[in-house]
């Protein structure tokens, strides 16, 4: 993981930069409800 605080980007690395945050959103949320799923079918 790269963290830009100390790196000056330009207007197209910071839209490149939303967009991993973005996609790191998607992918979390995809994690929680693999593990709520999981969580539910376990109680069965």
């Amino acid at each position: 993981m790269l963290s830009g605080g100390s790196v000056t980007v330009d207007f197209r690395d910071d839209e490149r930069r939303d967009d991993a945050r973005f996609l790191g959103t998607r992918a979390l949320l995809r994690l929680a409800m693999i593990n709520s799923f999981h969580r539910l079918s376990d109680k069965k």
